[in-house]
């Protein structure tokens, strides 16, 4: 039996959906929450992170539907979906095709790219091309020969390169695919929007960041008076910042200082859900957040060998392609970030600030929780911790 590979890639994305989501739309949505937070708990505490949950479900769920019936149970306990019923594969195409509609307005930018790229002679069993199109938007389907390891991996990088404008451009590392690899599946994401409200650069001043090291340092805060929705929950502050068009938003989650650890512990797909709908409307208050940018190279492997995704199937299955695929034996991610005065890789915009006798004043200066997500689902896109957003250390 040939082992199977699955990348995954991110960049930047965010989208949002206008219509009232489906009752199967919400299922998924709470799926790809409870994952998002599963993988960040995985992620050492003692360091900052980034990732798109996003990204890695699009992947994984292009492998769902070439799986043989032992993989495919894995995948769906993973993904937090039903293996009787794919209803969820269609709601999940729909998600996709709602972000790509309403993530290309109001001066952002969303591309969606995902590629399977297969030896030969092709599919693991007949019709998988045209099913995992009907699943993942934005599918495309190569002959690839992984008799030749290293013009492989450069084929793969170069795909996820093109459609991450460059951002990631390794995915795979040297030694990554070898010539019994028998399928790779990547998924790119790329994302830039503009604040609704862009900081004035001028107003931009250095500030102390408390680390999760326990050190100090001075990082350049953006500082504005904006319409910011807030909400409480145990040990924690979360507000929320739009973007331009008011269907994406930057949620932080701010832990009363010492509690980033009790807080992380307690988040699952129903406490955001619960979390978010207690949030206030937007009032205008006086925000000064971080300039930040994040990067992340991670081995999922072990990470989905924690779901309960095995190394080989627990029962007997078929060995030949009719079978689909039973294993997963590599999967990547790298995600990056960066926000600034104007947005998240944003064009440029202005923005004022207006000093005024506003009350309780919002500091992002100690470790948070940073998410981007579709306001209409909620569905996180992009989540991370916040720990060290550079600066000069304070001796």
């Amino acid at each position: 039996m040939r082992p199977f590979w699955a990348l995954l890639a991110v960049a930047w994305c965010v989208g949002a959906g206008a219509q009232e989501p489906s009752a199967a739309t919400v299922r998924l949505v709470a799926g790809q929450n409870q994952f998002a937070f599963d993988l960040l708990r995985a992620q050492p505490a003692d360091r900052g992170t980034f990732c798109s949950p996003y990204s890695i479900c699009q992947a994984l769920t292009m492998l769902y539907v070439g799986a043989d019936d032992g993989l495919r149970a894995q995948l769906a306990k993973a993904l937090g979906v039903d293996a009787a019923d794919d209803g969820w594969l269609r709601a999940n195409a729909s998600q996709a095709a709602e972000l790509l509609r309403t993530g290309n307005r109001d001066g952002g930018a969303l591309a969606l790219a995902n590629g399977i790229f297969l030896a030969p002679p092709g599919e693991p069993r007949p019709g998988y091309a045209a099913q995992a199109r009907a699943a993942v938007t934005q599918t495309e389907v190569r002959s690839l020969d992984f008799g030749r390891p290293e013009e492989a991996r450069t084929a793969v990088n170069q795909f996820v390169a093109e459609h991450t404008h460059q951002r990631i451009t390794d995915l795979i590392p040297r030694g990554g695919v070898n010539p019994s690899t028998l399928v790779v599946v990547a998924n790119a994401t790329w994302f830039r929007m503009p604040w609704a409200k862009p900081f004035d650069p001028s107003q931009t001043e250095p500030a102390v960041f408390h680390r999760l090291d326990g050190t100090r340092a001075l990082v350049p805060f953006m500082n504005q008076v904006a319409p910011i929705a807030m909400g409480h929950a145990a040990d924690c502050l979360l507000l929320a910042k739009d973007y331009r068009g008011g269907q994406l938003r930057a949620l932080m989650v701010l832990p009363d200082e010492g509690k980033l650890p009790a807080v992380e512990s307690r988040l699952s797909a129903a406490w955001w859900a619960a979390a978010r709908a207690a949030m206030a409307s937007p009032v205008e208050r006086e925000l000064a957040m971080p300039k930040f940018s994040a990067a992340l190279s991670l081995d999922l492997l072990t990470h989905l060998r924690s779901l309960g995704i095995a190394e080989a199937a627990p029962a007997p299955v078929a060995t030949g392609r009719a079978g689909g695929f039973t294993t997963i034996n590599g999967a990547w991610h790298r995600a990056f970030v960066r926000v600034d005065e104007l947005g998240t890789e944003a064009a440029a915009a202005s923005g004022m600030r207006a000093d005024s006798a506003l009350p309780n004043p919002i500091r992002l200066n100690r470790p948070f929780l940073f998410v981007i997500e579709d306001r209409a689902t909620g569905a996180i896109l992009f989540l991370g911790r916040i720990g060290n957003p550079g600066g000069e250390v304070i001796k």
